[in-house]
């Protein structure tokens, strides 16, 4: 097994890296393997995945939610004011 080692929040050489510098509270390295640094990108590649794909359906359904409350529903109502000509 190939073992990586996720680097501190910047990419810095070993000397200077403040990770090494002994300080309490300081970002750790973490050391794990290859096969679990994998699947662990490929668990967020998925859920990031997922989410767009909520976030269109959500949208679409909130456009189709919006379209169906605009829309007049049953009869229409009578104009006050409505005279209907007759010519004959």
């Amino acid at each position: 097994m190939v073992k990586l080692n996720a680097g501190t929040i910047s990419d810095m050489p070993a000397d200077q890296d403040p990770g090494n510098s002994g300080v309490s509270g300081a970002k750790r390295r973490i050391e794990f393997f290859a096969h679990q640094y994998f699947g662990a990108r490929r668990i967020q590649r998925r859920v990031a995945e997922w989410l767009r794909i909520k976030r269109q359906l959500e949208k679409k359904y909130m456009e189709e939610y919006k379209n169906k409350i605009k829309k007049p529903s049953g009869r229409p109502k009578k104009q006050r004011d409505a005279r209907v000509f007759t010519i004959g």
